[in-house]
């Protein structure tokens, strides 16, 4: 190798590593200013992002580790100053608007404002809004946007005016349909995730069906089916006209498939997962 070819190595090697320190520089900037600003996302970042080891080549080292060490000790006290602190607006937030609230646990960091739950996420200070377990909204983890997330996700369920009967009445013409588009037998056990297209296409108008357009159709997330059938357990509606609602649990590993099971919720936020469903003639349910 000769001593062109060894200086333009060595010229490469110095620029990626003064790029990395760039980077790191970066890094430790983000970390003071997370940390001044009580930014904890951006500091547990940049925290994580540090490189001790690249540090070290440089003659940073031990600096760095005493940086490391401090700051992760600083963040996990605010983590939990933040914790301790979202939990009290947001039971106040709630008590203001006349509703119940309640930590159902502490790691995930998780509330019950029936009927949702909201998830929080302190790594990057964010809530998910759920019901049964379906994410429906993701807000900033302050105490105002989770209620007006709530608020607002509650209308979108209330607004529908659905009815006990109504919803009975329309899941069982969506089982009937089911099997009929499958070709099975009367009282035969369906998959709750194969009638929900079916139950989709119940809410539908008139008009849409004499002229199926886009803007006429309603749409039917597994949250509205979610809420039905909740409505349905609710209401002690399993029977009806002669035929009774059967709803089968999911065991074992069955459980595992989120994308197949149904998680019905109780007012305390625990609750069941269900796979599937039938409907039988009453007095004939073995």
């Amino acid at each position: 190798m000769d001593e062109s070819t060894r200086l333009a190595e060595l010229s490469g090697e110095l620029s990626r590593l003064v790029s990395k320190l760039k980077a790191q520089h970066k890094l430790l900037k983000n970390l003071q200013t997370g940390r001044k600003d009580g930014d904890l996302p951006r500091a547990l970042k940049a925290l994580t992002g540090l490189d001790g080891a690249l540090l070290e080549r440089v003659g940073l080292g031990p600096g760095c580790r005493a940086v490391q060490d401090e700051s992760r000790q600083a963040l996990d006290s605010a983590r939990q100053e933040q914790r301790r602190e979202l939990g009290r607006t947001l039971l106040q937030a709630a008590e203001q608007a006349g509703r119940s609230c309640r930590k159902l646990s502490e790691n995930p960091l998780e509330f019950l404002v029936a009927p949702f739950t909201v998830e929080i996420a302190l790594e990057t200070m964010e809530a998910t809004v759920l019901f049964a377990r379906e994410p429906l909204a993701q807000v900033p983890a302050k105490a105002e946007r989770i209620m007006d997330a709530v608020r607002r996700e509650e209308k979108g369920l209330a607004d529908r005016k659905v009815t006990p009967e109504g919803i009975f009445d329309s899941l069982l013409r969506a089982y009937r349909s089911l099997l009929g588009a499958t070709m099975r037998p009367a009282g035969e056990r369906v998959a709750l995730a194969d009638v929900l297209p079916y139950m989709a296409l119940m809410q539908q108008s008139a008009r849409f069906e004499s002229d199926p357009r886009r803007e006429r159709f309603v749409t039917y997330p597994k949250s509205h089916f979610l809420f039905d059938l909740a409505t349905l357990r609710r209401a002690r509606l399993l029977e009806r006209n002669g035929w009774r609602l059967d709803l089968g649990t999911a065991t074992g590993d069955s459980v595992k498939r989120k994308s197949m099971v149904f998680f019905l919720q109780n007012n305390d936020g625990q609750g069941q997962y269900y796979l599937s469903l039938r409907f039988v003639q009453s007095g004939r349910l073995l």
